[in-house]
């Protein structure tokens, strides 16, 4: 029940951060750290088994954010975010994970693309969208955080059920 507790608390945390990078393209070190913190009594509510395989789906996940941060294709903020996001995941969850991103990044395309009828109607959210559609720059945490919270909700309610 504790790793439920702390798997809604994360997801607040995500959606924290999806938020401010959404309307800021900032994803800020001490929320980084906040999300490792909080790993710490998440393992230990799933007795510490899985940790080799979880630290291990934040190496890959950070890997990847680095080298694309690397090529100039993603900020630093959203690299490091890999890592507290492949620990939520866990190695297991990596396929999944993968699968959402991959939906949520759509998603966030289309509702980009939709912006000027979103803008029209007035919503804070559809002038945002067309702010980002005008800079052509994408703000990543939040697909990775959308993936991240449905994995990490399924990691969840496998260790309940």
């Amino acid at each position: 029940m504790a790793a439920l507790a702390l798997s809604a608390l994360v997801i607040l945390v995500y959606g924290h951060i999806a938020w401010t990078d959404f309307q800021h393209y900032r994803v800020r070190n001490a929320m980084v750290l906040v999300l490792i913190a909080l790993y710490l009594p998440f393992s230990l509510a799933l007795g510490w088994a899985p940790l080799r395989g979880d630290l291990l789906a934040g190496a890959i996940l950070f890997a990847l954010g680095f080298g694309f941060w690397l090529a100039g294709l993603m900020g630093a903020g959203d690299a490091k975010l890999g890592f507290p996001v492949g620990l939520f995941c866990g190695v297991q969850g990596l396929g999944a994970y993968a699968v959402l991103l991959l939906g949520f990044s759509a998603l966030l395309l289309v509702l980009i693309k939709a912006a000027p009828r979103l803008d029209r109607r007035g919503w804070r959210i559809g002038r945002r969208l067309r702010e980002i559609e005008a800079q052509g720059q994408v703000p990543y945490a939040p697909p990775m955080l959308g993936a991240g919270s449905v994995t990490l909700a399924l990691r969840a309610l496998q260790q309940i059920g």
